[in-house]
């Protein structure tokens, strides 16, 4: 008896979710992410406080392939900025990054009941990067450079079907993430030029640093 009661809701769950997306349905997509995070440490006399804010748009386009599964491609915009302030004679400095992406995603959805659902997505990503750097103290000194990045991360969320054609979306931020990123600085003053370059590795997830993020997005069912 306990083994059919669970196979019924089971299937009762899959049911309803195939009423909401069957096979071969075509969404629009849209989002909107914000984040921010603050840090503050000491050490010799000497505070830092490090801030970060960034946000960002997407767009894309999405189909149904198999039950509970979808895929898709999008494209998106991000902006970030990293403040770190000592309180000394180093004075401000001042990174902001402009990125573009394109990305293609790979998601599941768990239905809790008839219009609403919890989402786990992998998404795969190309990235490019523009970032200045600025001193405050130094106003004829300043760091320019380009971000080339390959990224795979898995991401939480929930979503609830609002009618017949709009889908509301919110996703947690990365459960765990991998980067791979190749960069290129160039440093210009009166006295001196540098440049370097630099290839990076690393992993991430949501329960690492002193940050926040929430992104909010929509899904309309062309057909």
């Amino acid at each position: 008896m306990k083994h059919s009661f669970t196979l019924a809701l089971l299937l009762l769950c899959g049911g309803t979710l195939q009423a909401q997306l069957n096979k071969g349905t075509q969404l629009l997509t849209g989002s909107f992410n914000i984040g921010a995070g603050n840090q503050e440490s000491s050490n010799n006399n000497e505070t830092l406080k490090n801030n970060n804010f960034g946000a960002g748009i997407g767009v894309g386009r999405q189909w149904v392939h198999k039950e509970n599964r979808i895929r898709g491609f999008q494209i998106g915009y991000n902006y970030n900025s990293n403040t770190q302030n000592y309180q000394s004679v180093a004075g401000e400095t001042k990174r902001t990054s402009n990125t573009f992406n394109v990305g293609y995603i790979s998601q599941y959805l768990l239905p809790f009941g008839k219009k609403f659902y919890g989402t786990a997505t992998i998404l795969s990503q190309f990235a490019f990067s523009k970032q200045k750097e600025q001193y405050e103290n130094n106003n004829n000194f300043a760091t320019n450079g380009e971000n080339y990045g390959l990224s795979v991360s898995i991401q939480p969320g929930l979503a609830y079907q609002l009618n017949k054609r709009w889908i509301a979306d919110v996703t947690l931020g990365n459960l765990v993430g991998a980067n791979l990123n190749h960069s290129r600085y160039r440093s210009t003053s009166t006295t001196t030029n540098f440049k370097d370059r630099s290839t990076s590795f690393n992993l991430n997830s949501m329960f690492s640093g002193n940050s926040t993020f929430l992104g909010i997005g929509f899904r309309y069912i062309l057909r």
